[in-house]
């Protein structure tokens, strides 16, 4: 997970990804949001970042899922979405 703050990238958590189907999770509370692959935790981070008031304006912020396979071998596995869901659990 890369956490891009005041123009800054730092890797928050980097994770193997196991074979097969992958349940990626994001879940936050109050101010931080925590990342899970297959329901173990990679990474909690402050969510301050994304409020107008550190950003001074709209941040446009997105939470989702990234694959990036610009180190990888031709004819790598690709990455397919069967499904997005989003939850409101309050």
């Amino acid at each position: 997970m890369i956490r891009r703050f005041a123009g800054l990238d730092s890797i928050a958590a980097e994770r193997t990804a196991p074979a097969g189907p992958l349940v990626l999770s994001v879940v936050g509370r109050d101010r931080y949001y925590t990342f899970a692959v297959n329901d173990v935790e990679s990474a909690t981070v402050d969510g301050r970042a994304l409020s107008t008031t550190v950003a001074g304006g709209f941040t446009g912020t997105m939470l989702g899922p990234h694959v990036d396979s610009a180190d990888q071998p031709a004819g790598a596995p690709v990455a397919r979405w069967d499904r997005f869901v989003h939850r409101n659990d309050q």
